[in-house]
């Protein structure tokens, strides 16, 4: 169980974030599948998340992700992911900048009967906003 749990986690991944496949999302979701992040205060829905997505895809269209670390424990999955890219229009208060940031994700994870039923995504806004600070400043003359 813990195995196939891993498994829809890491399938929703591929879905949202490589090969934007909504009828295949809404297939391995609950329907009332909720998402949050600390990039705000809302609860997004399963079409508010996917609508998060494109959005982040258009403001970083060259993001790459790597799974680091997966950890199930019965209906909970907890994954460590690492994301990066270039921030092409800002995002959430994230400015644009033509250098490449990285930052790492905590996603906490609730399956129920094999489908996801809740995400919620802790990203390091505070390790963003330091990449930023030292790419954004100019050195002195």
């Amino acid at each position: 169980m813990q195995n196939d749990n891993k498994a829809i986690a890491h399938k929703f991944l591929d879905l949202s974030w490589r090969k934007d496949n909504i009828k295949e999302l809404e297939a391995i979701s609950t329907e009332n599948f909720y998402y949050q992040t600390t990039f705000t205060d809302e609860i997004f829905s399963l079409k508010q998340y996917i609508d998060y997505i494109k959005t982040f895809r258009i403001s970083m269209p060259d993001i790459m992700l790597h799974i680091e670390e997966t950890m199930c424990e019965g209906n909970r999955v907890m994954t460590h992911i690492s994301f990066s890219g270039t921030v092409k229009e800002p995002f959430y208060g994230i400015p644009s900048t033509d250098s490449i940031i990285a930052f790492p994700v905590i996603s906490l994870w609730d399956i129920k009967n094999g489908k996801v039923a809740s995400l919620n995504t802790l990203i390091d806004i505070r390790g963003i906003e330091n990449q930023l600070k030292t790419r954004l400043v100019k050195p002195p003359l």
